[in-house]
């Protein structure tokens, strides 16, 4: 009788990436169509320098929820991610506002200091989904984040050819679609 969740849960961690990666590899060309080249860059630049930070929010703790044995120490993990993730947000709000117009400058971008106020909210929600995501694995709720990683695609593939179809095609709408996406998935989980 184990091997059959065994089985299931297996079955769902393999096939969702690849049925969201086919979903994605589907609706790409139409929303690269809709989209300058240039929008695609500032959400990549931004979303570069939005990682640097992000990659810090749990400080790693994130991994070790899966690990103790006991629930009251996978708890007190959960409540160090959850302070970490408070912190380094606080933190890089403070950068933003203290070189919100140098960062841009250095990086020969001015219109990302429009998006840059966007920064602790990514990650926010980053170090959020990370935490969330190792927690319901040591749950073994694994159709949850399958919903979550489903969901995610969905979200951000619709969000982006509707405001293309619109006349929205800026890379405002795809920084916004990723702010979305990363909202939707964290309340899935």
């Amino acid at each position: 009788m184990k091997k059959k969740p065994f089985a299931q849960d297996v079955l769902t961690l393999v096939s969702v990436p690849i049925v969201s990666q086919i979903f994605g590899i589907l609706l790409t060309p139409i929303v690269t169509r809709m989209y300058a080249p240039e929008a695609f860059g500032l959400v990549n630049m931004l979303g570069s320098f939005i990682m640097i930070l992000a990659v810090f929010s749990t400080m790693g703790y994130h991994g070790a929820i899966i690990l103790p044995k006991n629930d009251s120490t996978a708890t007190n993990i959960l409540l160090v991610c959850f302070f970490s993730m408070f912190s380094v947000s606080a933190i890089s709000f403070l950068i933003i506002m203290v070189w919100k117009d140098v960062i841009p400058a250095k990086l020969n971008a001015p219109s990302l200091v429009n998006y840059l106020w966007l920064t602790p909210i990514f990650v926010f929600l980053y170090g959020m989904y990370m935490t969330l995501r190792y927690w319901k694995t040591r749950l073994r709720r694994f159709d949850d984040l399958a919903a979550s990683r489903i969901s995610e695609i969905v979200a951000r593939k619709t969000y982006q050819i509707s405001a293309g179809y619109l006349g929205f095609a800026t890379s405002g709408n795809l920084i916004y679609s990723d702010l979305v996406t990363a909202i939707i998935k964290n309340l899935v989980l």
